[in-house]
């Protein structure tokens, strides 16, 4: 957790009031990230957080680009990415998550690491499917050999009729019927 220290927010001397932090990220933050699914980035996030007397209000604003493989043609493909979240501190005995966006400190907690929050935002924010030409700005089309050898391979795998199983031909006419 110490290389991940750029990212504490020590709050018990800030004033009551809005306090802004920008942190870069980049694939330095997605190595540092215990079994992280995203290997490398650049993206910029701009967390503000309000200080009341009693709970902290921290929004999170993150904007920038993540690289990763196409799932279609295995291909490097650009995914931008623009996250808003916001995420309620209160104070109590022990540390919990009661919800996605409510987490409570112990009362004599002085920093806060927010590293685990901005992964699970970047993460969260990706598409579920990362293909060339199905994302939002994204003008670069997949490998077109892989595309085909893909055609050939799933038009080789489709189940011919003459091969079928009789016993699954009964199955299908069952369902045929409804």
């Amino acid at each position: 957790m110490e290389k991940l220290s750029r990212f504490n927010i020590p709050f018990l001397g800030l004033t009551l009031e809005e306090h802004h932090f920008e942190y870069l990220i980049d694939a330095s933050f997605f190595n540092l990230m215990e079994g992280s699914l995203i290997e490398d980035g650049k993206l910029k996030a701009n967390v503000t957080l309000t200080k009341q007397s009693n709970m902290m209000t921290l929004d999170f604003d993150i904007k920038g680009d993540v690289y990763t493989t196409c799932d279609r043609c295995l291909e490097p493909i650009t995914v931008p990415l623009k996250s808003t979240n916001r995420l309620l501190v209160k104070f109590g005995e022990v540390y919990d998550e009661p919800t996605d966006e409510i987490i409570v400190l112990p009362h004599d907690d002085h920093t806060m690491n927010i590293a685990q929050f901005l992964y699970e935002f970047i993460g969260l924010s990706l598409p579920v499917q990362c293909i060339h030409g199905e994302i939002e700005g994204n003008k670069q089309t997949c490998d077109p050999q892989m595309v085909e050898k893909l055609k050939t391979l799933s038009a080789a795998g489709s189940s011919n009729e003459s091969d079928s199983d009789p016993r699954w031909d009964a199955l299908r006419k069952l369902i045929d019927n409804k």
